[in-house]
């Protein structure tokens, strides 16, 4: 980092106003940008066309519904890639408020945890194409020209910005904003249309990488699904086993409260910190009854097995877990080459099937032993094998993924307070 830049974010950090700068409600800014202008001064809001997914079909004009902004993590919604996506077959007199033109911003009115209160797209739409504006979107169109259009994607990405979405937004369980209380946030953002250009220029290509990263971590992930499925064919297996011959349940507890190490296990990343998996430490004082969890012993939370809470624990160190989880060793089966097992189809069939209980579905130890499963006639070094080459390549992959995504946000908050110039 250059050496202004650097001596630039100490003095804001020590609460100094850097030459050329001044400061605002919202922030710092540089003394040339455009201070503190309000949504309702820059843009006019409208109304969307409300229809549910099931009012949709296969003809009729482009429809942006919420879900589609929700699931996806772009800033921009182009009208080439909904030619695709379920439509309203609707009859048009030109007038109509829920159309997207180009340029336009589609925001969300609702979202059920607050960081998505501040979501909005940029339509992309040159051929100014009949768009629907759908269900769960605010519509806003520029009223002015001081923006350029790519930058107007990035307009609520902000720290400041986000603030203000959430301390707007109202509700329990589902967080809203309307038309009136979106037009009460308030922005800075570059008088000159060149230096937003660039900005935006500069985020886009980092979104890009971002998005090819990710794209090629999702054709790694369908590859390793591949090779489960082709190895793990139940018409080329050998044989059948029972659990019950391979596994060996484990209940040493941390009876002199010397093992301090407490883990929960995700169903996405294993083995985790507690602190981690809940933002805090829940385990109780008296850590006397947890269960050890010793190298190449596996565990499982019984309620959360049948959305993949079970891992093998690799650590060196000795790590203790709640009282609740089910710990096992295996004997005569890699433990690697066991979770393969259950993590077949007919593996997490089987699973599903051994479930038990009248509140909440668990699986207890004894229906794990009763579960068959279908042995390949592939060597199972060979099979752990080329598992840990794939999983170890995501790995890496996803590590790059997440150090590209920090590097993307510490860029945009640069970028959008001024504190880098382009």
């Amino acid at each position: 980092m250059k050496q202004e830049i650097q001596k630039r974010i100490d003095q804001i950090k020590a609460g100094q106003i850097p030459d050329g700068y001044s400061r605002t409600s919202l922030g710092i800014f540089p003394c040339d940008w455009e201070i503190d202008k309000s949504f309702s001064e820059l843009f006019s809001f409208h109304s969307n066309l409300g229809k549910s997914r099931e009012e949709l079909g296969d003809n009729g004009i482009c429809y942006l519904h919420y879900g589609d902004m929700h699931r996806n993590s772009s800033y921009i919604a182009k009208y080439s890639d909904y030619l695709y996506e379920p439509k309203y077959d609707i009859s048009l007199f030109g007038k109509e408020d829920f159309l997207m033109q180009d340029g336009d911003i589609a925001f969300l009115d609702a979202s059920e945890d607050l960081s998505g209160t501040s979501r909005a797209v940029l339509i992309d739409n040159p051929d100014n194409e009949p768009f629907i504006a759908g269900l769960h979107t605010i519509l806003a169109k520029e009223r002015g020209t001081a923006f350029a259009k790519y930058f107007k994607q990035y307009i609520t990405i902000s720290q400041d910005v986000r603030k203000q979405f959430q301390r707007l937004a109202v509700g329990f369980k589902v967080y809203g904003l309307n038309k009136d209380t979106l037009g009460w946030i308030r922005i800075s953002y570059p008088k000159s249309i060149k230096e937003q250009e660039k900005i935006a220029q500069i985020l886009m290509t980092w979104d890009k990488v971002i998005e090819l990263q990710e794209k090629y971590i999702e054709v790694l992930l369908k590859k390793r699904k591949y090779f489960l499925q082709c190895l793990f064919n139940q018409n080329l297996c050998s044989k059948h086993i029972q659990l019950g011959d391979y596994v060996v349940q484990r209940n040493h507890r941390n009876r002199f409260r010397t093992i301090k190490n407490v883990k929960s296990v995700s169903n996405t990343r294993g083995f985790i910190d507690q602190s981690e998996q809940f933002s805090k430490i829940v385990a109780s004082e008296d850590m006397s009854n947890y269960k050890i969890v010793k190298q190449n012993y596996i565990a499982y939370n019984p309620s959360r097995i049948n959305v993949g809470s079970i891992a093998l624990y690799e650590g060196v160190t000795d790590c203790i877990v709640s009282p609740m989880y089910i710990v096992f060793s295996c004997k005569n089966i890699s433990p690697k080459f066991l979770l393969l097992l259950l993590e077949t189809e007919r593996g997490w069939y089987e699973i599903k099937s051994h479930l038990s209980g009248s509140v909440r579905n668990s699986l207890s130890f004894d229906d794990l032993r009763d579960i068959t499963l279908p042995l390949p006639k592939e060597d199972s070094l060979y099979i752990v094998q080329l598992f840990e080459t794939i999983d170890k390549e995501i790995s890496i992959k996803n590590k790059y993924l997440e150090k590209l995504k920090e590097q993307r946000k510490s860029l945009q908050q640069l970028l959008l307070t001024g504190i880098v110039r382009v």
